[in-house]
């Protein structure tokens, strides 16, 4: 009895997952038969302006993998006749992880519709800023690094924002009446310094994660920060042990009213993608890191800006508890921009435009 159960439970999350695959390809399909949204087509736009005169030789681009193919973790993509295939010349590092997310998220895309030919080459490294003459794909960059091509990252085209197990984010959200008027945060002291540096014991106060968890002690009532992991030297410094917390469950950070929307070493990735769905309103700190939605992103109207060494966090915090109607605005618009542009097919559509522009590049030999 217990064996028939099984079989019939498992063949359900079997088919469940069948069925939310294909539904996000029904979304795909109905946004493919739109024109572009403008957001994607101005940021395409702009990532591929200084390829757009240029002739780019495939010569070259298989040079480039070649040579820093292991040292920029770089993944060459092929597509013909509507099939991918992929080869690495970096092995046992992690980033088939990464490369497979984005196999997967090509080969979804192909099942809705057919995908240019094309060779190109994707940098698995969580930024890519290095200058190179032919273009290629990462998932972060350094503004104004013109290097780059944005693309969603491993962790977007993974749906990673469906954090919580039972609830479909892009369906559920807390109401703001049950949230605590509190910031919250919880992470790893994995970042670069205000000045780019590593951490060590005299200068963890130029890391703004540092300065958050600081603030939460000086300003309980306000913001509650803490760190649940020690990385990069910093399980090492035991003035950061007094920051130190467990994990809290997302339902629980998700009661929230207020995010803090920080970098680590770069974009934070799935760390911070599920926040703009839960309903709370979002601060983000100055950043130079920009990912592929972020010039749709508008302050305040979908979050409130702050400066990059948290200097005026406290006061915009205050400011939100005493203008709470303000607050909850802001936040529903959050909530409307991450169903909007991050949702699983959002994330599909603007892989497949970018790979279609870069197949419009004039390539020689």
């Amino acid at each position: 009895m217990h064996f028939a159960f099984s079989v019939v439970f498992f063949g359900f999350l079997t088919l469940f997952g069948r069925c939310a695959a294909d539904n996000h390809k029904e979304h795909l399909a109905r946004k493919l038969h739109a024109t572009i949204p403008d957001w994607i087509n101005e940021q395409i736009n702009e990532d591929f302006a200084p390829f757009r005169n240029a002739s780019i030789s495939r010569s070259e681009l298989q040079n480039y993998y070649e040579t820093h193919s292991t040292d920029l973790f770089l993944v060459k993509f092929t597509i013909r006749n509507n099939k991918i295939h992929t080869e690495c010349k970096v092995k046992n590092s992690g980033i088939e992880y990464r490369s497979e997310a984005f196999e997967k998220a090509l080969r979804d895309i192909a099942e809705v519709a057919p995908l240019p030919d094309a060779v190109f080459l994707i940098s698995m490294h969580d930024a890519f800023g290095i200058a190179a003459k032919v273009p290629i794909f990462g998932m972060c960059k350094r503004y104004p690094d013109k290097a780059t091509i944005l693309i969603p990252d491993f962790d977007a085209l993974r749906a990673k924002f469906q954090v919580l197990k039972r609830k479909d984010l892009t369906r559920y959200a807390p109401s703001w009446e049950r949230k605590r008027n509190q910031l919250i945060w919880r992470g790893s002291t994995a970042q670069g310094s205000l000045d780019g540096e590593l951490m060590r014991p005299d200068n963890v106060h130029r890391f703004s994660r540092v300065i958050l968890c600081g603030l939460s002690q000086s300003y309980p009532h306000l913001i509650d920060a803490k760190f649940t992991f020690f990385a990069q030297g910093g399980e090492h410094i035991p003035s950061l042990q007094a920051f130190q917390a467990k994990s809290m469950p997302f339902e629980e950070l998700m009661l929230y009213k207020y995010q803090i929307f920080i970098d680590g070493n770069v974009s934070a990735y799935s760390a911070s993608g599920w926040k703009f769905f839960t309903n709370s309103l979002i601060f983000k700190p100055e950043s130079q890191w920009i990912q592929w939605y972020y010039g749709a992103l508008k302050p305040y109207v979908h979050y409130i800006p702050i400066k990059e060494d948290l200097a005026d966090l406290v006061e915009k915090v205050q400011w939100a508890r005493d203008h709470d109607g303000e607050a909850k605005a802001l936040a529903k618009n959050c909530r409307e921009f991450a169903l909007t542009h991050l949702t699983l097919p959002d994330n599909l559509l603007y892989l497949y435009w970018a790979i279609s522009q870069y197949s419009h590049l004039y390539f020689v030999d």
